[in-house]
C-alpha cells in the first residue's frame, strides 16, 4: 500500500477526543431538562393545589 491511499493514518486508531465533550453536553442538556420539568412541576402544583384555608371553631361546630 502506497503513501498515496492513506488520507490520514491516524484517523482510525486511538481514542477519539471529541466523544467525551458531546456526552458532557448531552448529560448537561439532560439535566437541565429536568430542572425546567421539574420547576414547572412544582409551579402547577402550587397553582393547582391551594391549601384549606384554617377557619376557627365556632360555638355551633362543637
Amino acid at each position: 500500500m502506497s503513501n498515496d491511499n492513506k488520507s490520514n493514518p491516524k484517523a482510525d486508531h486511538g481514542p477519539h477526543s471529541t466523544s467525551q465533550p458531546q456526552k458532557r453536553g448531552l448529560l448537561l442538556s439532560f439535566i437541565i431538562f429536568m430542572a425546567w420539568v421539574i420547576g414547572i412541576g412544582l409551579a402547577l402544583a402550587l397553582i393547582a393545589c391551594d391549601p384549606a384555608k384554617a377557619q376557627g371553631v365556632t360555638y355551633e361546630q362543637r
